[in-house]
């Protein structure tokens, strides 16, 4: 009964979505957060569920896969330039690849189930020691999760991993207060899952974590004085000049670069754009499209 409920729910949500923004141009990721906590079920980190948890899992993923595509196939023919996909997020990716003797979502679910895509809520990654290489350790996370994957036809992007979370705290032990120095691990990581080939970056967060002064927890972009921190200015010079890229290789070529055209861009420009302030290019209307471009990199606050 749970699995016809599940089914039927995220059926209609498909056809909702694909019926209502049909013509649009959006595509829509629908997942959730944090799967190994969801899989442990309030257990210590290193605990090992039963098998049986992961084989209800893969029975709720493969439930909820089947609902999208039988949405979509339904509507073939009928919408256009609009789509949904599923995704699963993992967050014990070390656990997986350093002891897979323990059960994780990574290793005992992903196999097994036919998810489109796999975010990955990186702390464990992102709060390593300064010595640690973060471009090495974003790469060996998001190949080892996507090792696990089941190759998967008629998807956009070459690789189906993506970062869903990644950000620090400005008062966290490896950055200890410098915002120079917060801008350059997560530069490091971004170039890291751009070499990758990461389809997507989430950051966390625009603001300031809490609004409770006594619980400040400091993973803004704009302090909590509505200051633009150096992190800021890099991912909007950034996004800046990649809008403007885009839109000179439209009107050359007629079409938007191919994702391997356009991650050699990004490489070399993220590894060198400044994060000083803003930079001024020549087309001011590209300005304009700043707002829905930096939007991409942002992850909304929890609620309630």
């Amino acid at each position: 009964e749970e699995q016809d409920v599940d089914y039927q729910e995220i059926y209609d949500f498909t056809t909702h979505l694909l019926t209502e923004y049909n013509g649009t141009d959006k595509t829509f990721y629908v997942g959730h957060w944090e799967g190994d906590w969801h899989f442990l079920n309030g257990a210590p980190r290193e605990s090992s569920p039963d098998q049986r948890v992961a084989d209800q899992m893969i029975q709720w993923y493969n439930v909820r896969q089947q609902a999208i595509d039988d949405a979509k196939a339904a509507l073939a023919g009928e919408v256009s330039n609009v789509n949904v996909f599923q995704y699963a997020e993992v967050n014990h990716v070390r656990k997986a690849s350093e002891n897979p003797e323990l059960r994780s979502v990574t290793n005992d679910v992903l196999p097994y189930s036919n998810v489109d895509y796999v975010s990955w809520s990186a702390w464990e990654m992102l709060n390593a020691p300064l010595t640690e290489d973060l471009s090495e350790a974003v790469t060996a996370g998001l190949e080892h999760i996507h090792s696990q994957l089941t190759p998967k036809e008629g998807l956009p992007t070459e690789k189906r991993a993506f970062l869903g979370e990644m950000g620090w705290n400005i008062n966290n032990q490896f950055v200890a207060g410098d915002e120079a120095e917060r801008e350059r691990r997560a530069r490091e990581t971004m170039l890291g899952a751009i070499e990758w080939g990461s389809p997507f970056m989430l950051y966390w967060q625009f603001y300031d974590n809490s609004a409770n002064k006594d619980d400040d927890k400091d993973f803004w972009l704009i302090d909590d004085q509505g200051e633009e921190t150096p992190l800021y200015w890099t991912m909007y010079n950034y996004n800046l000049l990649s809008q403007q890229f885009l839109e000179e290789y439209l009107a050359e070529n007629g079409i938007l670069p191919p994702e391997s055209v356009f991650r050699d861009f990004a490489i070399e420009t993220l590894a060198s754009v400044s994060s000083e302030g803003p930079i001024l290019i020549p087309e001011p209307a590209t300005v304009l499209m700043m707002a829905a471009a930096s939007l991409t990199v942002l992850k909304r606050r929890r609620c309630p």
